[in-house]
């Protein structure tokens, strides 16, 4: 049986439709915010907050 593959492998995938060179990796923005819908942000503010908490 194949092993699935990690949700960070799948968001990799996702083509990223950002002109020039952004300053954060698509992946990374994607994992962040499924993060924390499932923490339970329910806007981009309560996104924005928990991604600046868990920055470093």
């Amino acid at each position: 049986m194949d092993r699935s593959a990690s949700l960070v492998e799948q968001l990799k995938t996702v083509a990223d439709p950002r002109p020039g060179e952004p300053v954060y990796p698509l992946v990374n923005i994607l994992f962040m915010t499924i993060c924390a819908v499932i923490a339970g942000a329910d806007d981009y503010d309560a996104i924005a907050k928990l991604a600046n908490t868990k920055k470093n």
